[in-house]
């Protein structure tokens, strides 16, 4: 490792994956299911939706159950 990269802390995998997810759920403009979203940011859908229930429960997307459902982003991003 070179010194350059010393005390750099990307943070847990939960968190990139959240953030990967969130700019996804942007660019996408509607409602994308867990498997649609593991897929774009190389994850499994199982881990997704634990993710996806985290972000829905701090009220940054919202969830809808179902064959049709998905996650939203809550707020439209200008």
């Amino acid at each position: 490792m070179s010194s350059a990269n010393r005390g750099v802390n990307i943070g847990p995998p939960r968190f990139k994956i959240a953030v990967h997810a969130i700019v996804w759920l942007a660019n996408s403009g509607g409602m994308l299911s867990s498997a649609m979203i593991a897929e774009q940011v190389d994850s499994h859908a199982t881990f997704m939706r634990r993710v996806m229930q985290s972000l829905s429960s701090a009220g940054i997307v919202e969830s809808k159950g179902g064959r049709e459902g998905g996650y939203i982003l809550k707020k439209a991003v200008d």
